[in-house]
């Protein structure tokens, strides 16, 4: 892997719930975020926190991040540093089919940012490495239910649904779901105020206290999301950008490297 191409993602119609991403002498710091689907970490060279900055969510090599659906992390590494990992994306769907192969019912929740677990961290990165090489359908799938059945049982519990609506105050509710309507980018403060019978002030407040994130962060990161999977049915990059709100490609480029730490046409190259 070259200097300049440091950043490879795999997406594999065998395994299609598994997405694979490997990162080299990268020093990407991410905003707090979240994904609807699990996000593990590998990391090979370098640390970095994942949430704030505080000594029990610092990743080291040889270590392994869990992050849940709706998990509000970063991913900042020290001043001068520069990361080698691997990440594994996971369909939340399929953590359910092999926690139900395994006589447990609902979604898995890992209980832990961080872990310590070698035996673990080596089949994952076998995992990735066959899907990076093409390897045989039934290597692949094996090599991922035997990983994720060990992760699974070591460090989950489980919860009867994914994290969603209900847990926060009622008007930030009604907050989210007007910004996951709108994924075109045309919401005002002012217009959420309205829906939700705060003030606008009082609004920011209450749905960062619920949230971890503003409601603009939340907005562009949905919008971004959106995005992305218009990206990967096939639509034109312009097609895209403008569906989610960009008109300008060149804030959509930045605003897509800002949250995934690649620019949209690494994300697409196989």
């Amino acid at each position: 892997m070259k200097p300049s191409h440091n950043v490879r993602v795999w997406r594999d119609h065998d395994v299609p719930g598994l997405e694979v991403s490997l990162v080299r002498a990268n020093s990407h710091a991410f905003p707090r975020h979240a994904h609807d689907y699990y996000s593990i970490g590998l990391m090979e060279h370098g640390g970095g926190y994942y949430l704030d900055q505080c000594d029990d969510c610092f990743i080291l090599p040889g270590e392994i991040a869990l992050i849940n659906p709706g998990q509000v992390h970063t991913g900042v590494p020290p001043r001068g540093m520069r990361n080698g990992y691997r990440m594994l994306y996971v369909n939340t769907e399929w953590m359910r089919r092999l926690a139900a192969d395994l006589g447990r019912q609902g979604y898995p929740e890992f209980t832990h940012w961080i872990v310590g677990l070698p035996r673990v961290r080596d089949m994952l990165l076998r995992l990735t490495c066959l899907v990076a090489d093409g390897g045989e359908l039934l290597a692949k799938e094996s090599a991922m239910v035997a990983a994720f059945s060990l992760l699974m049982a070591s460090h989950a519990t489980m919860r009867p649904s994914l994290p969603g609506p209900g847990g926060e105050p009622e008007a930030v509710r009604r907050a989210k779901e007007h910004l996951h309507a709108r994924l075109d980018g045309k919401v005002s403060l002012e217009e959420l105020a309205a829906e939700t019978g705060l003030s606008r002030y009082h609004l920011l407040r209450v749905f960062k206290a619920a949230t971890g994130m503003s409601p603009y962060a939340y907005h562009l990161q949905l919008r971004v999301e959106h995005a992305r999977r218009l990206l990967l049915n096939g639509l034109p990059f312009v097609q895209a950008a403008s569906e989610a709100g960009f008109s300008d490609q060149s804030h959509f480029s930045n605003t897509f490297r800002h949250f995934f730490g690649m620019t949209p046409g690494q994300y697409l190259a196989r």
